[in-house]
């Protein structure tokens, strides 16, 4: 683990334009981009700042990663169940212990730290002032996420379909600013994922993992 950390320290790149997979997800990005209204801001400015730029990223890879997904009338079978988190649970965001990482993604180069987003988990902190040697430095609980973005001492990061704004300074005692609460469109399908799926339900929490499961008579199929 510590030599792959090091590769993503050493060879870190940031690709701010991925490619559309396709006229299909094209057409349904055009589609929902007309019609989409920003809750965060209500603003027409042009001028863009950190969070709103980050709330436009997410938005994005909802779209674009789940445009793929199908229902079916019923299946059964081998497949992925969604894991919720409810209650005080969900808003606790606080540091922990360094952990292993489960399902990587995004991750910020910022100084000497590396940060890596363990899906739905939380933010993993590395220091990487030898890059080939990491270190391991704490973790941050934040349930339900999958993107974050660095603006100086201020991180901002999705939690399912809220927007929480985190004070960074002190990286073991981190602190949270703000919480804006229906933000996103939550991601309702797992993540680098093709099969089937239990169909997720909002009114039983924010989904913060998936688990394999023996499924019957599901409806939702993903094919990312």
């Amino acid at each position: 683990m510590a030599t792959q950390i090091g590769q993503m320290a050493m060879s870190f790149t940031l690709n701010l334009n991925p490619g559309i997979g396709g006229s299909k997800c094209e057409m349904k990005y055009k589609m929902k981009m007309q019609n989409h209204r920003f809750k965060l801001f209500g603003s027409k400015s042009s001028v863009f700042s950190g969070p709103i730029l980050f709330a436009i990223g997410l938005l994005l890879i909802g779209l674009f990663s789940g445009c793929e997904k199908e229902e079916l009338t019923f299946y059964s079978g081998s497949g992925l169940r969604p894991i919720y988190v409810t209650g005080d649970a969900f808003y606790l965001i606080e540091n922990q212990p360094p952990q292993p990482i489960v399902q990587s993604g995004s991750i910020f180069l910022k100084d000497t730290f590396l940060f890596i987003v363990d899906l739905g988990k939380g933010i993993h902190v590395f220091g990487v002032d030898d890059p080939a040697h990491p270190v391991a430095l704490t973790f941050i609980r934040i349930p339900a996420i999958n993107g974050f973005t660095l603006s100086g001492n201020t991180l901002y990061a999705d939690s399912w379909s809220d927007l929480v704004t985190i004070d960074w300074r002190d990286l073991y005692h981190v602190v949270v600013l703000d919480r804006k609460t229906g933000v996103f469109e939550p991601i309702l399908y797992p993540p680098q994922y093709s099969g089937i799926f239990e169909c997720v339900n909002p009114d039983r929490g924010a989904v913060v993992g998936w688990e394999p499961a023996s499924l019957e008579k599901v409806r939702c199929r993903a094919n990312q």
